[in-house]
């Protein structure tokens, strides 16, 4: 790769293998894309996510790159939204990343100590930009002489024990109070939006918790109405879930008459605390192999009664010239 990565995510689509964001050599979250073409095995750049993340859950459907969750830049708050990345085929960015170069840290002045940092090559792209700031405060060495503690803002190793014991503490504080319940997130993609009348319905669903880990059971209900608003098909079904899980979908469209339909998706589950829902769009089309079907059958079934009361008849008639004539 262009660069080490570490908790990136990672995917394959349309024969290219994708790295979406992650941590760097310094242990920055960064927010770059990184293509590598199979077929020419080659790295470009193809996109810049719009938030730096890490530990990102990342999957693909039908050429599109779907990222969930993940660490954000300050490394203690969870991502709890779900981005849609569409692959650009045409981008293909000549690689260009640089580093930071920083001077050293001035003296601890006011409870502050500064530095600045430039670009190697001012026209490439680097990762985000170092802490140019950070706190600190004068503390007493057992001589008697005073010597400067950082306060590490950016994941920074400080250089006392009771240092890091604080840190340690505050970032198990955190965590704690960020644990979150089981919460989904719900996104819903149809194969074939423009289907024949009697063909299925394929759709593509996906759900993605975003809360606690853990097998949890989930119902789902699939609701079509049609351009009125009036329901024309209701189904449930149950589902066991654990973390990421997408399922196809079949739903087939005999009962429907030709016309535009949208799809409802609703997931409902244990200790749910916010909606999640999901529509789309599709078109039921006539078919007129089936109403050719249609045809020929009614026009056999005539032909059948036809048959069966022509032969009633004529069996009558026989009969009826064939009995005895009484004599005057």
């Amino acid at each position: 790769m262009p660069r080490g990565l570490a908790y990136h995510g990672v995917t394959s689509a349309n024969n290219n293998v994708f790295t979406l964001g992650g941590w760097d050599e310094d242990w920055e979250i960064v927010n770059y894309v990184f293509k590598y073409n199979i077929n020419k095995d080659s790295w470009t750049i193809n996109s810049i996510l719009p938030q730096r993340m890490g530990e990102v859950s990342v999957t693909s459907v039908n050429g599109t790159i779907y990222l969930a969750g993940g660490t954000l830049p300050d490394t203690t708050t969870r991502n709890n939204k779900v981005y849609k990345y569409i692959i650009n085929e045409e981008i293909e960015e000549t690689i260009c990343l640089t580093d930071w170069q920083c001077t050293s840290w001035s003296s601890c002045e006011g409870g502050l100590k500064t530095r600045s940092c430039e670009k190697k090559e001012p026209s490439c792209e680097a990762g985000p930009r170092p802490s140019e700031a950070e706190s600190c405060t004068i503390t007493p060495t057992s001589s008697g002489s005073a010597v400067s503690v950082s306060r590490g803002i950016n994941r920074q190793i400080e250089e006392t024990q009771i240092i890091e014991e604080e840190i340690i503490e505050e970032t198990n504080k955190t965590n704690e109070t960020e644990i979150k319940p089981v919460l989904f997130d719900i996104y819903l993609e149809s194969v074939n939006k423009l289907v024949k009348q009697g063909k299925n319905l394929d759709l593509i669903l996906g759900l993605i918790n975003l809360g606690l880990p853990g097998q949890v059971e989930a119902r789902v209900e699939y609701t079509i109405k049609n351009s009125q608003n009036y329901i024309i098909y209701e189904e449930k079904e149950s589902l066991m879930i654990e973390t990421q899980s997408e399922f196809l979908k079949s739903i087939n469209t005999e009962h429907l008459e030709p016309g535009t339909y949208t799809v409802f998706v609703n997931l409902e589950y244990e200790g749910q605390t916010e909606p999640a829902q999901a529509k789309i769009e599709f078109v039921v089309e006539q078919d007129n192999k089936l109403i050719n079907n249609k045809t020929r059958t009614i026009l056999l079934n005539i032909f059948l009664a036809l048959t069966i009361t022509i032969t009633l008849i004529l069996l009558n008639f026989f009969r009826y010239i064939n009995l005895p004539q009484k004599k005057p």
